[in-house]
């Protein structure tokens, strides 16, 4: 009774009210609750950014790891207009997403082309969690970076390439290489490191 009253606040008028509904829910309802987390994907939509922040926390108290149909609403948030939501949406589809999920290493994908520097940085992060070694996806977006004037996100990525591509992956190596000249010594040192781990003998 207790948790249907509470369901029932999660359409109420002021925003204060849903966030604190939502917030309950989790403390509330058991994980894997079907009715709460329907109700609480909902708010996932929720005009304000306090409750979308709310929603995600709490879903991933409820949500079991592979519940496809809330990762995909989640994936949708990485666009979202709020930075903080954007942040928040990487870490719940590292917690809840399958790894090499399609549909998530797709939308953390989009989040590699981000203006803000860190976002790209948090995406690279993210797509080396949930993409299987070889996702030509992550492959791709990460590899586009490697021009990025930032030399923090060209280490990072090539760090992250490390970890995503086959051996022996002849395109990956190529463009390893050329981070080998990199004008910021981090990155030449990361490229280094990463070659080490990519590269076979005799590919360099």
């Amino acid at each position: 009774a207790a948790i249907e009253a509470v369901v029932r606040l999660l359409v109420d008028s002021a925003s204060d009210v849903r966030c604190v509904a939502v917030r309950a829910l989790g403390r509330l309802a058991e994980k894997g609750d079907l009715r709460v987390i329907g109700a609480v994907s909902r708010r996932l939509k929720d005009t304000d950014v306090s409750v979308r922040l709310a929603s995600l926390k709490t879903l991933i108290e409820l949500v079991d790891v592979g519940d496809k149909a809330v990762v995909r609403i989640i994936a949708c948030l990485v666009e979202d207009l709020d930075d903080g939501v954007r942040r928040d949406a990487l870490q719940a589809l590292v917690k809840l997403a399958t790894l090499g999920d399609a549909v998530v290493v797709e939308a953390v994908s989009k989040c590699m082309h981000h203006q803000d520097v860190n976002e790209r940085i948090a995406a690279a992060d993210c797509m080396v969690q949930i993409a299987e070694r070889g996702d030509q996806v992550a492959l791709g977006a990460l590899t586009a970076c490697l021009e990025h004037g930032d030399g923090g996100l060209r280490v990072k990525v090539v760090s992250s390439l490390a970890h995503l591509a086959e051996h022996g992956n002849p395109a990956i190596i190529r463009a390893l290489a050329w981070r080998l000249e990199d004008g910021d010594w981090e990155v030449r040192l990361a490229a280094a490191k990463a070659l080490a781990q990519v590269a076979e003998s005799g590919d360099v």
